[in-house]
């Protein structure tokens, strides 16, 4: 299983004066990557200054490797346009983070990073001990783009409790409920506790393709994931596209048995369909190239029609009590 260094909380608070990618204005969101992790903000509709105030959060397994984050222009009718990009790097955070601050004064700076060409830092950002943790507030220049800046603030992600992770693949979508004219725009939301994470938007399509990881951080072994689809919508809400809920527990219950000698692709645990499951088909607990991982295509509730395909697998953080604790 794969080792996670922690999590890092990334609240995107504004743009700044962003390019005009429409007749006179953009309708802006903010997209962050690291490997295969891919999270979104919302869409804001026709402003150049954006205020969203969302908190993102994405796992960490090398904190040289920087977040990517992109900006871009919805668009109803053609590709959505690009406006700019930078990168976060996150190795000032995470050091003060490693070096522990637990007695000094509340605001107190732990660390001052200059702008350069590789910080993409539009002016000097602080690493502070606030209110028990320690946060950054920076001010990112867009790259590519004539102007535009991003205001974020990050934030090392503690959940006390935590025994671990559940990283869930959203694959693709099948036979969706139809919420535009002719088509959707569907993405989707998973829900645990108080960790809401979702996918990209895939434009005009009713079976959408996403293959985006999302790990989501596990305290209660017995809880489930729940799975929302919705349909973007460029000037009302968005419409939900059914629901679904995740269980866990046949995958945990794989992983706590433990199977290092097992032939690769072995079928741990079958799992049969039924309504707490949520399961369209049989689902097969597997050990795959060293993990254990389980497929599964979901139906959706509360909707004529439509499945979602995804494969979840078991993540280990330092720190946290393991399922061998159990």
């Amino acid at each position: 299983m794969e080792n996670l260094l922690g999590a890092i909380r990334i609240q995107v608070l504004k743009g700044i004066d962003l390019v005009s990618r429409d007749t006179r204005t953009s309708d802006p969101y903010v997209v962050l990557t690291i490997g295969d992790q891919k999270v979104q903000t919302k869409v804001k509709k026709g402003t150049l200054n954006p205020e969203w105030n969302e908190e993102l959060t994405l796992t960490i397994s090398d904190p040289t490797i920087p977040i990517t984050l992109e900006v871009y222009d919805k668009d109803t009718v053609s590709t959505d346009d690009k406006m700019g990009d930078a990168e976060i790097d996150i190795q000032a955070l995470v050091y003060a983070v490693r070096m522990g601050h637990l007695d000094v004064p509340n605001g107190t700076a732990i660390r001052r990073v200059q702008p350069n060409r590789e910080n993409h830092l539009s002016e000097e950002s602080n690493v502070l001990w606030n209110d028990g943790s320690v946060v950054q507030d920076m001010i990112l220049r867009l790259e590519n783009v004539d102007k535009g800046e991003i205001e974020i603030k990050m934030q090392w992600a503690e959940i006390p409790g935590a025994k671990g992770g559940i990283r869930v693949r959203v694959l693709k979508g099948i036979k969706l409920v139809r919420r535009d004219i002719r088509s959707s725009d569907p993405y989707v939301v998973l829900i645990l506790n108080d960790q809401k994470l979702r996918t990209t938007v895939k434009r005009g399509t009713l079976n959408p393709e996403w293959n985006e990881d999302i790990t989501l951080k596990v305290r209660d072994l017995s809880t489930p994931i729940k799975l929302e689809v919705y349909d973007w919508d460029r000037t009302n809400n968005d419409d939900p596209m059914g629901d679904a809920e995740i269980d866990i527990e046949p995958l945990i219950f794989a992983v706590q048995l433990g199977y290092l000698d097992i032939p690769n692709g072995t079928a741990i645990q079958r799992v049969q369909p039924e309504p707490k499951n949520c399961l369209s088909n049989e689902s097969n607990v597997e050990w795959m190239d060293g993990i254990v991982v389980q497929d599964m295509i979901l139906r959706l509730r509360n909707v004529k029609r439509g499945e979602i395909q995804i494969q979840i697998q078991w993540v280990n953080l330092p720190g946290g009590k393991g399922l061998d604790m159990i």
